[in-house]
């Protein structure tokens, strides 16, 4: 890897194909522009005359008098009265000067009489023609010449008058004049008419301008507003091939910009210019580069750079930009943190120093206030035109030119999912990244805005190549993390839920590595040594990072052999993570690499229990509630995995696009309550109504649907779940300290983590269950001296970034406020504070190339108790009796939540799991045995005691895949 050369002037740039779309545009538009240049010069070769014949009306012009006369040979005008409008025109009738000059003095150029100056057309009712200054009027009279004049022969008055009306035109330039009026004279080809009469259209709107000069025209300004007008819109955009034998065909256009080299004019400079500075923009709506980076020899642009593997159209042009070697903006030291999250993604840099600074993705509106949202990207996609994009994607292996007007990710996408009226557009959102990785059935189904659809299978059946939403938002973050001004990262460090099957974690690993190789210049790609650099690597769990990231915070320096026990409580807005462990200073022999050793184990969790999953609970008891008015009016709403069927349920309970959207608008009514931020929605709901914007089975949306609600019910319903969830917590630590540790152990640290934990019911919740479990310990190992007022081994520690966890004397200035971690921003600091490369060791019960532990508590039901028969801590592939096989179909009860009473819990809460073997057997020495295989599979087979250890199988083994 080497880039000793920074920048270069460049003359030669390989054109993509979004900026040759904009070149070859802008030659069409010189193009026609010369056509209408052109057009001009004739207009003045054929109007040279005094009379010019109309092509487009019944009129001729008089040069000599600016005027227009009507064209009787053309349109027959009664002969009774004065026609006071012809051809559009409101006229008068030409005096008698006027009529001596044109029809006799002037007639052999005048095309309305013949050489005797008799009408044409008009011969049977006059010969002549003048005018009657006292009747004002034409008439049939002989004219006479006399020496000294003309004189009349008199007036018949049984024959009628010949008016022939007139138009006097207020322009004095004669090309205005005609544009103004849209006058096309006779001696244009057909192509050349079209092309005066859009001039003439252009003219009167304005977009036009002249520069005159001794009464022509002698130049043509075109303003920018004309390329709206609907002719030169089709000839800029491609509809004519070929306008007066000038090209606009787009080969040929290509074949002359590479044919030559190109003289710059201003405008395509500025095509140039607006490409590049915009080239992010366009990408991601990051923040257009200054004009500088083109021209400071210091700075250069990236994509100038010329590659082995150049895509695009090579184009000489005479002026000079400068292009930049990415190699020299790699972040030798760097390395990224990421915390990809159900509701929210957080990213984290740290570049030759200690210092770890956070991210914004997802916005790239850099001179904006920053704020903390910023920093907690909304893990949302809208797909706008799939097509378009991925074709963009695909073209090139880095830095395609993607738009951003056809796929959108994060606060964007989050905004206009927020204002979404109609279900039909439901489906060209995904906000449901994570779930569909960590869920191996759950097929998803996005529609984008132009109505085209992707069926996507199960995450673990998505091939490369093939149409991935992980990687497009791995792309995304890409984009935002290395670009020219934040150079280049080559180190990703990834954190993962503590229940992700090994499996579902290397391919959101396989995802991010595709996606944020492909946000890299093609000069970083096409460099060996430099890509030897690239990783992206799953490091430490969720809760584990936030472990580390909340122990340096809160100031944890265990000496020689302290231990400090800990539990970390991450509930976030889609699952609940819980990890323990023993945070401790390294030994001697470890000190010159390691400072401290975390050592993490008995990870668990509540798989539906996050900030989500809660507003969908609450959601769905509402439409329950009231389902007989949902039902009259035809609305439909989804069943959540954590909920219950019910009674009458039939006709409400789908899988639709209008019933997740009826879902999603609720949630957003109740969110006030559940986050306490909005006195509005909770007087709303306080009130016992609410309304909501809802969707019938046909997609018709019901504004302002009155929805009846219990407040006291649902702040139950809150509390209830999260209850759960904190019992499961502290019944699996318990668990998982040793009775050495709970004997010695002075205090149990925890650590509340991620946005929900904010929540008063869960500082509730602990301080109860931190008096209840410390009064369970200390009578079990018969501690006389525990006082119940001011005595507890368990330590809460609120969230970081909380005011709770400040104290008074912390007064950090703004900037540093903002870089210090939070609850939800703790895992990405603490994958670079446990990196591979840091003072801290981490040492975990399962390493991440193994598989983690088997999900469930599986057991039989007695007398309505659950009995366990194996647990998580049983290692795979070891067989454990289940019961007898004396029937064909057998059942068991399972269960993920931990629980210091489980196996007295009535089996009603658990799921249960029908089977069936090949045969019944009488004999009492055949039993069924099952095994756990993967985190969240089994097999059973049948077999005796004696077999089942050889591996003789009287029956199977037969697989069973449980949620």
């Amino acid at each position: 890897m080497g880039a000793e050369t920074p920048t270069k002037g460049i003359s030669r740039i390989y054109v993509g194909d979004n900026l040759m779309g904009q070149l070859v545009r802008e030659e069409r538009k010189k193009r026609l522009i010369d056509l209408f240049e052109a057009v001009k010069e004739k207009f003045y070769k054929v109007t040279d005359s005094m009379w010019v014949k109309i092509e487009n009306k019944d009129v001729y012009y008089v040069d000599k008098y600016r005027m227009l006369i009507a064209d009787i040979t053309r349109r027959e005008y009664p002969r009774d009265r004065f026609i006071s409008a012809f051809a559009g025109y409101k006229g008068r009738l030409p005096s008698y000067d006027e009529t001596y000059d044109l029809f006799f003095i002037n007639k052999q150029f005048n095309p309305l009489v013949d050489s005797k100056g008799r009408l044409i057309n008009y011969n049977n009712v006059c010969e002549y023609i003048a005018y009657d200054d006292n009747y004002r009027s034409y008439k049939q009279i002989g004219i006479v010449r006399l020496c000294n004049g003309w004189s009349s022969s008199g007036f018949d008055e049984d024959y009628d008058s010949v008016k022939i009306p007139i138009y006097t035109l207020k322009e004095t330039n004669k090309l205005c004049l005609f544009l103004q009026e849209n006058l096309i004279p006779s001696g244009f080809e057909k192509d050349e008419e079209k092309l005066l009469e859009w001039l003439s259209i252009l003219y009167q709107n304005e977009d036009l301008g002249v520069l005159i000069e001794d009464s022509k025209v002698i130049n043509l300004t075109f303003k920018e507003s004309f390329t709206t007008n609907t002719f030169v819109s089709e000839v800029l955009s491609g509809e004519y091939d070929t306008l007066n034998n000038t090209t606009f065909r787009k080969e040929d256009i290509i074949e002359f910009l590479k044919s030559q080299k190109q003289q710059l004019t201003a405008s395509t400079r500025s095509i140039f210019a607006e490409n590049y500075l915009n080239s992010d923009y366009i990408r991601a709506e990051i923040e257009p580069y200054d004009a500088n980076i083109l021209e400071d020899i210091e700075r250069g642009h990236w994509d100038l750079w010329e590659v082995k593997d150049a895509k695009g159209t090579p184009v000489e042009v005479t002026d000079t930009f400068i292009a930049r070697n990415p190699l020299a903006d790699i972040q030798q030291d760097g390395v990224v943190g990421i915390d990809f999250g159900t509701k929210s993604t957080v990213v984290v840099c740290q570049n030759g120093d200690d210092n770890i600074m956070p991210m914004r993705v997802g916005s790239g509106k850099y001179k904006n206030e920053i704020r903390k949202e910023d920093y907690e990207n909304p893990t949302v996609m809208e797909f706008r035109n799939i097509e378009a994009f991925m074709a963009s994607y695909r073209e090139k292996g880095g830095r395609p030119e993607t738009r951003w007007e056809d796929l959108t990710v994060s606060h964007t996408a989050a905004g206009q999912l927020s204002g979404t009226k109609e279900s039909s557009s439901f489906y060209s959102f995904f906000g449901e990244l994570k779930q569909w990785c960590g869920d191996k059935k759950r097929r998803i189904r996005i529609v984008d805005n132009q109505g085209h659809e992707e069926s996507l299978p199960a995450f673990l059946d998505i091939q490369e190549g093939e149409f991935d939403p992980i990687e497009l938002y791995a792309y995304y973050l890409g984009l935002y993390i290395n670009n020219m001004r934040q150079k280049i990262y080559m180190n990703y460090l990834l954190s993962f839920p503590v229940t992700y099957e090994k499996a579902v974690k290397e391919k959101i690993v396989e995802s991010f590595e595709r996606g944020l190789k492909k946000s890299l210049p093609q000069a970083v790609l096409e460099d060996q040594g430099a890509m030897e650099m690239f990783r992206v690597r799953q490091w430490s769990s969720e809760p584990a990072a936030y472990a580390i990231c909340a122990l340096k915070e809160y100031g944890f320096e265990p000496e020689g052999d302290e231990k400090v026990f800990y539990g970390i409580f991450d509930f976030g807005g889609g699952t609940t993570d819980f990890d323990f462990g023993i945070w401790k200073s390294a030994d001697a022999k470890q000190r010159r690499k390691y400072d401290y050793v975390i050592e993490h184990f008995g990870a668990g969790g509540d798989q539906y229990l996050g900030g989500e999953n809660l507003l969908e609970l609450l959601a769905f008891h509402v439409f329950k509630e009231n389902k007989e008015a949902l039902l009259e009016a035809g609305i439909p709403f989804y069943k959540p995995h954590d909920c219950e069927n019910f009674v009458g349920s039939e006709d409400l309970l789908y899988d639709s696009q209008e019933a997740r959207l009826n879902i999603r608008q609720l949630m957003e009514k109740l969110r006030g309550l559940w986050q306490r931020d909005d006195d509005e929605a909770i007087e709303a709901i306080e009130s016992g109504t609410l309304k909501a914007l809802l969707f019938t089975k046909s997609g018709e949306h019901i504004p302002g649907f009155e929805l009846q609600v219990d407040r006291e019910e649902l702040e139950q319903l809150l509390y209830d779940r999260i209850q759960q969830g904190v019992k499961n917590f502290f019944a699996a630590m318990v668990q998982t300290f040793t009775k050495d540790d709970l004997k010695d152990a002075k205090t149990l640290n925890i650590f509340l983590a991620g946005n929900s934990s904010k929540s008063e019911i869960v500082k509730e919740l602990f301080q109860q269950y931190s008096r209840d479990w410390t009064r369970q310990i200390k009578e079990k190992y018969q501690d006389e001296s525990f006082d119940e007022e001011n005595d507890s081994i368990f330590r809460v520690f609120p969230p970081l970034g909380t005011e709770e966890e400040r104290n008074e004397e912390d007064q950090a200035d703004e900037e540093e406020e903002l870089r210090r971690p939070t609850g939800k921003t703790g895992v990405a600091y603490g994958l670079i504070l446990g990196s591979p490369s840091s003072r801290i060791k981490v040492k975990s019960e399962i390493s991440n190339d193994k598989e983690v532990k088997f999900k469930y508590y599986i057991g039989y039901g007695e007398k309505g108790r659950f009995e366990t028969v194996m647990d998580r801590e049983k290692p795979y592939y070891q067989w454990v009796w289940l019961t007898y096989a004396s029937e064909r179909d057998f059942e068991f009860y399972y269960t993920s939540l931990a629980d210091d009473h489980l196996n007295k819990s009535p089996v009603a809460k658990m799921r249960k799991k029908l089977c069936m073997i090949g045969q019944e057997y009488e004999d009492e020495d055949v039993l069924i045995f099952i095994r756990a295989v993967a985190p969240t599979a089994i097999e059973y087979a049948v077999a005796t005691e004696e077999g089942i250890e050889r591996e003789e199988y009287i029956e199977g083994p037969k697989r069973v895949d449980l949620p």
